[in-house]
């Protein structure tokens, strides 16, 4: 297990004791947007099954465990957002008509989101073109060792993309940083503090998946970096769909990147 890896499981860990610990003692507040976190959690469950082929056989105990963190994680984003200012999740708002709901601009918005996975997608083809990484050992391992993954309609791969990236960006853009700016009182242009320590954890989540590993994590790192800054001025939902558009449009692009 490298360094990185290391560093990301002890992570991975703290900020999970810490999100339980919060969620103790503020809850009743968060799950004052328990609605919201339901939204999210039944679509999270469509997605997983859906996507059920190629992941193979799920501990049914294990799958509402992530079911459930996924609503908690939901309430606990928006009521973090409620206290720091932040918009959390604006279409969904004017969705339920909320009283709160953020208003936001329709044209910069989605200008913004293509902005970021074209930019996003463009610096990877480069750095790849570049570097010429290769899958490490340990996802090839991974793949071989699930003899659904090549016998599987696009369909179910996409949403099993979707499925990462609904858990990854409620953990990497919704929680992470929100929990930090609102310890520490990171405020204005300090919340970048946060964003960078997110992106950096991010990052390190993506440990061991190419050969030489530095290079995902120099890809990885500056995406974070531009999902904080959307998250931050449209939101959780701008940032699933540019990562998902991102995840979609690098699947495109692999062909010309062997």
């Amino acid at each position: 297990m490298s360094a990185f890896l290391i560093t990301f499981v002890i992570l991975n860990l703290v900020i999970g004791i810490w999100v339980l610990v919060y969620y103790i003692r503020n809850f009743k507040e968060a799950n004052s947007f328990i609605k919201y976190g339901l939204v999210v959690m039944v679509i999270f469950i469509i997605i997983n099954i859906m996507c059920v082929k190629l992941i193979g056989k799920v501990s049914p105990l294990m799958f509402i465990v992530y079911s459930i963190k996924t609503a908690i994680y939901t309430c606990i984003g928006m009521e973090l957002c409620s206290k720091l200012g932040y918009k959390d999740m604006p279409l969904m708002r004017k969705a339920f008509h909320s009283s709160d709901g953020e208003d936001i601009n329709m044209p910069n918005y989605i200008l913004s989101i293509a902005g970021v996975i074209g930019g996003s997608a463009l610096f990877t083809y480069i750095l790849f073109k570049i570097t010429s990484p290769k899958v490490s050992d340990i996802l090839v391992r991974f793949t071989e060792s699930n003899p659904n993954s090549n016998d599987v309609s696009t369909l179910a791969l996409v949403a099993y993309s979707l499925s990462l990236v609904i858990t990854e960006e409620l953990t990497f853009r919704f929680i992470t940083p929100n929990l930090i700016a609102k310890k520490f009182k990171l405020e204005g242009k300090k919340y970048w503090i946060a964003i960078i320590f997110s992106a950096m954890f991010w990052s390190v989540a993506h440990s061991g998946t190419l050969d030489p590993e530095w290079v995902k994590l120099v890809q990885i790192f500056p995406i974070g970096l531009a999902l904080g800054w959307l998250f931050k001025n449209y939101g959780l939902e701008s940032t699933i769909f540019a990562h998902a558009g991102f995840n979609i449009l690098m699947t495109l692009l692999n062909n010309t990147l062997a």
